[in-house]
């Protein structure tokens, strides 16, 4: 399946260097349209304007963390696909992530074909989902 490359992507982090790196790397994918916020408040104001159709969400930002963001973003944008990207690979993260809703779940440092992948399975699950509706 391929990835409509004109979509818009939020990147949320706090770390003002990983947002490069996510973005330069999306940007490496083919997409075009990348927005970016600093902190949870930031990502949800962000998301309202563009609406996008992934947001990558780091779970430790200030002002909202990411579990937060999520639970905003399921009630106001709840066609966003959203990906919890996290340097931890503690369980009890991983469990609260997924029990949040989040579409999918990956570590930093993450690789452009791994991110594209799980972007890919990511939107395949969505349609999927909206098939059976």
């Amino acid at each position: 399946m391929e990835l409509d490359k004109n979509a818009t992507i939020l990147v949320a982090d706090d770390d003002e260097f990983y947002r490069e790196i996510m973005c330069t790397m999306l940007n490496g994918l083919g997409f075009e349209h990348i927005r970016e916020a600093a902190n949870g408040r930031e990502a949800l104001l962000v998301g309202k304007e563009c609406n996008p159709l992934f947001a990558l969400l780091d779970i430790y930002m200030p002002q909202m963390n990411g579990w937060e963001v999520v639970e905003k973003f399921k009630k106001d944008l709840p066609d966003t696909i959203l990906l919890m990207v996290s340097g931890s690979s503690a369980p009890k993260d991983v469990d609260a992530a997924f029990s949040h809703g989040i579409d999918g779940y990956f570590l930093k440092p993450c690789q452009s074909e791994m991110l594209l992948g799980v972007m890919t399975k990511a939107v395949e699950l969505r349609n999927k989902i909206k098939r059976y509706k």
